[in-house]
């Protein structure tokens, strides 16, 4: 993911700049005293909506050729074996939003919708079908997927505020 780094592929709006491949589980071994036959990793990409999926991963498999090939080369057997285990979501971009985003900005405090997140939502399904798309919501990012994760009442309630304003606006005359 460094190359992608030098080659000029950031998006300082996120609070990780570039895309990454991210290591959640590792497992291996049978004991601490003998060398590991096999290892497995659980790991993700996470890419910039500029990047696609196909092409960091055909990167990937580039390199474990590769890095196969020059361990081999010296004598040792290397196996690197990849099995997906769920599809990936585009991601979102900020592009063709301007119409919905400007409605939400009007409702919504000054500090909002400056900055991009770098987490899966289904947004980007949507874009590719030709729908104004933002992502927004209550509560923070930082109780999700915690084990005391919860939204405060009054978050939830300034979010039926939002939604009662956003209605309001949408509203055809008769």
């Amino acid at each position: 993911m460094a190359a992608l780094v030098e080659e000029g592929r950031v998006d300082e709006a996120f609070n990780v700049p570039h895309t990454s491949l991210h290591v959640g589980k590792i497992k291996g071994g049978t004991a601490i005293n003998i060398m590991a036959r096999e290892c497995q990793f659980e790991w993700e990409i996470r890419h910039l909506p500029t990047d696609t999926f196909d092409e960091i991963y055909a990167r990937y498999e580039a390199f474990c050729e590769q890095l196969s090939a020059e361990l081999q080369a010296k004598g040792k057997h290397v196996d690197i074996i990849t099995e997906p285990l769920n599809v990936t979501v585009p991601g979102l971009a900020d592009r063709d939003n301007d119409q919905v985003l400007r409605l939400a900005k009007d409702h919504l405090p000054a500090a909002c919708c400056n900055h991009a997140v770098a987490y899966a939502t289904e947004a980007g399904q949507f874009q590719g079908q030709g729908l104004q798309t933002i992502i927004l919501g209550p509560g923070s990012i930082a109780q999700a997927h915690q084990p005391d994760e919860y939204i405060d009442v009054e978050q939830l309630e300034a979010c039926q505020d939002f939604l009662a304003k956003m209605g309001k606006a949408l509203e055809r005359p008769a």
